[in-house]
Parts: structure tokens; sequence; C-alpha cells
């Protein structure tokens, strides 16, 4: 059984997905993971500037990213869970070049930070490949 509490913060004006549908799509990717225990959740939605700088000072890579993942340590936050730090100015850019909206590829996004969460990697071009099809199909479930 999981106990989710997920928490929408709108650094950057956006109107899409409205909360609701992002809790629902995190709450919908961990149910389809079979995750269990106690989450908490954080989806921040940002700018280019800001993802580049969070980008620059805990990667050391100085450019902005479609989403950085900041996984809770359960012996220093009791729980489980994370951030999801997601530029909307480079999800409504990767939107547009996959014919998607800029919500659909914010949505599209949080999977991808929940898989993250669960500890899916996409270092390699296999398991970037594996995670990206992962997603589709939550995606295509809810």
């Amino acid at each position: 059984m999981i106990e989710l509490e997920v928490t929408v913060l709108r650094e950057y004006p956006v109107d899409e997905p409205d909360s609701a549908r992002i809790e629902s799509i995190v709450a919908g990717a961990l149910a389809a993971e079979d995750a269990d225990g106690v989450w908490s959740v954080a989806v921040v939605l940002v700018d280019d500037a800001e993802i580049q700088r969070l980008h620059r000072d805990f990667m050391a890579i100085d450019e902005p990213t479609d989403i950085l993942t900041f996984p809770y340590d359960p012996e220093f936050n009791g729980g489980v869970g994370g951030d999801l730090v997601i530029s909307v100015d480079t999800a409504r850019e990767q939107g547009a070049e996959h014919g998607n909206t800029v919500a659909q590829e914010i949505e599209f996004l949080v999977v991808h930070g929940v898989l993250h969460l669960l500890d899916w990697g996409d270092s390699d071009p296999d398991d970037r490949a594996r995670m990206l099809i992962r997603q589709t199909e939550i995606l295509n479930s809810l």
C-alpha cells in the first residue's frame, strides 16, 4: 500500500497540466511500478534560467535541461520520494519537436522523474530506450 503526498510548485506560470492531473500521474506511475510505503513528491515547474542554475550547481553542467530529479534520503527525510524540477521552457521546445503540447511534455517528464525516484537509470542508450518505452506505457495506461 502506498501513502502519497504530492506538492506542485509553479515558479513558472503555466496552467496545464493542473495540480490534480500531476498528482494523478505521480500516483499512477508509482502504482504501475508497484511502489509502496510513504511517499512525498514535489513537482517544481521553473524556467530555463533556474534549471540551468541547479544543473550547474548540482551536476557541474552549465546548460539548461528538461528535468532534474532530487531523491530524498529516507534516513534524513523519514520517507521516500523526491523533488522533480521541470523546465517549462524546455518542455515547450521538446513538446513542439515531438508533436506534444507543453502539458503533455510536462506529464511525460513527471513520469520520467518518478521512474528516476524508483531507481530507473538512463545513463546509457539502452537504459534510456527502456525508460522511454516504460514512460510511454505508463502514460498510455492513465
